[in-house]
C-alpha cells in the first residue's frame, strides 16, 4: 500500500529553530513510530514532497528504515531548484539527502514538471 506524507509547515513555526531541542526530537520520534506502524500494517511505498520540515524528516527516517526493510520512497518535487531560496544549511541537507547513495540506488525522484511533460506527450 502507498502513503503520502505532506505538511502545512506548522512545525517550522516553533520559537526554537534548533532541531536538537524540544519539541523537535519528540516530533521526530512520533514520526518514526507512525512510519514504522504504517510499514508494519502493509504500507511499503511512501511519497513525500521533500519540503524542509516533516516531509524531509520523514524521508530521512524512511531511508534509514530502508537499509534493513523493503520500503520504497518516491519524492515529488515541484521543480529541480526547489531548495534554491532555502537557508544554506537546509539546502545542503536536502541536496545531501537526494544525492545520497541509497536514494540513487532504490528510490524514485520525480519533478512535477517532468511528470506534466510526460502526461502531455502520452
Amino acid at each position: 500500500m502507498t502513503c503520502t506524507i505532506i505538511s502545512i509547515g506548522e512545525e517550522l513555526n516553533f520559537r526554537c529553530k534548533n532541531e536538537n531541542e524540544p519539541p523537535y526530537p519528540e516530533i521526530k520520534a512520533k514520526l518514526r513510530e507512525k512510519i514504522w506502524g504504517l510499514y508494519c500494517n502493509g504500507y511499503d511505498r511512501f511519497w513525500i514532497n521533500c519540503e524542509y520540515g516533516v516531509p524531509l524528516w520523514c524521508g530521512e527516517i524512511i531511508t534509514a528504515l530502508a537499509m534493513y526493510n523493503d520500503i520504497k520512497l518516491s519524492i515529488a518535487m515541484p521543480y529541480e531548484e526547489q531548495s534554491t531560496n532555502w537557508v544554506e544549511e537546509h539546502r545542503e541537507r536536502f541536496l545531501m539527502f537526494i544525492e545520497s547513495p541509497i536514494m540513487s540506488r532504490s528510490f524514485l525522484i520525480v519533478t512535477l514538471m517532468t511528470a506534466i511533460n510526460l502526461q502531455m506527450s502520452i
